[in-house]
């Protein structure tokens, strides 16, 4: 019965990056512990021609089926490790990162953007890295997971191609690894092991249908990104995909926890893990799916998996909301959710971060007939990330 669910919602655990390096992190006990199907696949038509799938190499990536490239010469990758590069900064310039923000960890830039900034981003990632181990260090926390996994994602964006890309490209890279894990889902599985009724079966599974990848882009821009403004938090994560590339954002860690969590969407164990003994939050979903679509340790994460890893714990949530869900809450889901959507998402952002909190505010929401926004029924502390969720959705309507 503990595998059917995995985590105990009652119990408050941030989830992801934190913005105020003061803010308690639990330490870990273990080993590092609106859309539907339709307009999916016209959204992927439409991609293609447009000619999104049309990235640098030719290796297929093994989970989505998007392109990915091949690795790079080490000549090149050594060559570009040693020296600064220009980058336009585009749409970023003249505005302001302060010295010790997020946005100027990411992106090697303090102060006013320039128009074109001098960057090395293999020596801002090593930044990063060694910010992530120094606030470790203030709470007297050691992880050699940690800094093995450090040392295994610098290795790996110095050695192999960095994917640069653009973001309607990576929105079609997402987009892919949703489809691979709806194709392969044993959804009579999923049910059964997260103990659905048939009429919860049908709702979770028509909610989780209608996500796409500006959903879980918006969701993670929440978790990676310190802005409360939706287009410069865009902005910052286009220009990290298009001069950094794909990899680099897949290795951001989160620098103000102490666990093993990086990525765009910061994954934890607590809600990516799996042993012979438990498994939790995705992994419960993953293991309904019919092929190997994520690994049993966020350590392992890398390319797509990010992105399979965030639709499978977005069910896992929305399944968890649907059992705590009094029967009138869910009759209200059930006539509504098709309005609310973009509610949905930031209950899916919020409950990344902090389950019980999230689940508590979507049942108050639910039991008032869902007639406000969703973040006017959640705590100050949830409140900012339901509404950098629907800023960052909004930001990306157009793209």
């Amino acid at each position: 019965m503990p595998e059917r669910i995995g985590f105990d919602p009652s119990k408050e655990r941030p989830e992801g990056i934190l913005e105020q390096p003061e803010a308690v992190v639990p330490s870990e006990s273990s080993e590092e512990e609106t859309n539907n199907q339709e307009s999916r696949r016209a959204f992927l038509k439409k991609m293609v021609g447009a000619g999104a799938y049309l990235a640098v190499g030719s290796k297929v990536d093994r989970l989505a089926g998007a392109i990915e490239p091949e690795v790079a010469p080490s000549n090149v990758a050594e060559n570009e490790v040693k020296k600064l590069s220009e980058y336009p900064t585009g749409s970023l310039e003249g505005r302001k990162f302060p010295a010790n923000s997020l946005f100027a960890y990411f992106t090697g830039i303090s102060g006013e953007v320039p128009k074109v900034a001098k960057i090395n981003f293999y020596d801002q990632l090593d930044t990063l890295f060694d910010k992530k181990e120094s606030f470790a260090k203030r709470r007297r926390k050691t992880n050699t997971v940690f800094r093995q996994a450090a040392t295994q994602l610098k290795k790996e964006y110095t050695s192999k191609d960095p994917q640069r890309t653009d973001l309607r490209a990576y929105l079609q890279t997402v987009e892919a690894a949703i489809q691979t894990v709806e194709a392969n889902m044993d959804w009579e599985k999923l049910f059964t092991r997260l103990g659905l009724d048939k009429e919860e079966a049908a709702l979770l599974r028509a909610i989780s249908n209608s996500l796409d990848s500006k959903h879980l882009t918006a969701y993670a821009l929440t978790e990676l990104m310190p802005s409360a403004d939706g287009e410069l938090n865009r902005d910052v994560f286009s220009f990290l995909l298009k001069n950094a590339g794909s990899r680099y954002v897949y290795s951001i860690p989160a620098i103000y926890d102490d666990m093993t969590s990086f990525g765009p969407y910061q994954f934890t164990s607590y809600a990516l893990y799996e042993t012979s003994k438990e498994k939790r939050g995705a992994s419960v979903v993953a293991d309904c799916v019919k092929k190997e679509i994520i690994p049993s340790s966020v350590v392992k994460l890398r390319g797509s998996e990010h992105h399979a890893a965030a639709f499978c714990f977005s069910i896992y949530n929305l399944a968890v909301l649907l059992r705590q869900c009094s029967p009138k809450e869910k009759q209200v889901l059930k006539n509504t959710w098709r309005s609310h959507t973009t509610d949905l998402v930031e209950f899916i952002a919020t409950a990344h971060h902090l389950p019980g909190g999230a689940i508590k505010s979507a049942r108050r929401w639910l039991n008032n007939g869902a007639k406000l926004d969703f973040e006017v029924s959640c705590p100050k502390n949830l409140r900012q990330y339901a509404r950098k969720t629907k800023a960052n959705l909004r930001a990306l309507k157009n793209v």
